[in-house]
């Protein structure tokens, strides 16, 4: 079932591609499954580091393996470019991201999703190791796949110029305009909240506070975000 927060960017991405045909769309670190929908696609590629997770993702029409950091995407060649929980997993995601900011063609949108680093979830994750990290997902979430057979959570950079307001700064720099960005609680945290009342009583408090002195933008329980660009 498709979350709210993903229901409220369809509707985004509807909009802003409405009239449009046969798009061609790059599902950049596309992994085995894409996570929206983009409507009128004519040809659909894919790329990512990982063959395995290529070669498991059934909606490609081309499969490239290789680095967004590095692959030499194009200028213009893509109407939609999507980048879902990609860039926190890349050494120097500024790089990906002037990558991708070239590869939209006119008119075209690049649509972002990545977990926000100022943010409980955020601060939490860059302070464990990668190992930790599986743990949590293996023992405290349940995910007993996680860490096997090229299975996530992957190794986490969290870099500065990942950050929601960053992105924002270097896409407006790049001609590009931000018709929208969202930043809320995603499925972690929430998940946690519901089984842990104590965690619940937590986050709300850290909530509030951080609200209160720093404004609604800065919410620290705001653990992702989505983030829609546009080339005019």
């Amino acid at each position: 079932m498709m979350s709210v927060a993903n229901q409220l960017l369809q509707v985004e991405i509807n909009q802003l591609l409405s009239g449009r045909d046969n798009l061609t769309v790059l599902e950049a670190g596309c992994g085995s499954v894409s996570h929206i929908n983009i409507p009128n696609t004519g040809k659909m590629v894919g790329i990512d580091i990982s063959e395995k997770q290529l070669n498991r993702n059934e909606q490609l029409n081309e499969k490239i393996v290789g680095d967004l950091q590095s692959y030499p995407l194009g200028h213009g060649e893509y109407d939609v470019v999507v980048s879902w929980d990609v860039l926190e997993h890349l050494d120097k995601p500024e790089a990906a991201l002037e990558n991708l900011f070239q590869s939209v063609a006119d008119k075209g949108i690049v649509v972002l999703a990545a977990p926000n680093i100022v943010s409980i979830k955020g601060i939490v994750t860059k302070l464990l190791s990668h190992s930790l990290q599986v743990a949590f997902y293996r023992y405290v979430i349940g995910d007993k796949r996680a860490g096997i057979d090229d299975q996530g959570p992957f190794k986490t950079y969290l870099r500065k110029a990942m950050w929601p307001d960053q992105i924002k700064k270097a896409a407006l720099a790049k001609g590009l305009t931000v018709p929208y960005m969202k930043k809320y609680e995603g499925p972690v945290p929430v998940y946690l909240r519901e089984k842990h009342k104590i965690v619940d009583i937590l986050f709300g408090f850290v909530g509030a506070v951080s609200r209160t002195l720093f404004g609604a933008n800065r919410d620290l329980t705001h653990s992702d975000y989505m983030i829609i660009l546009q080339r005019p």
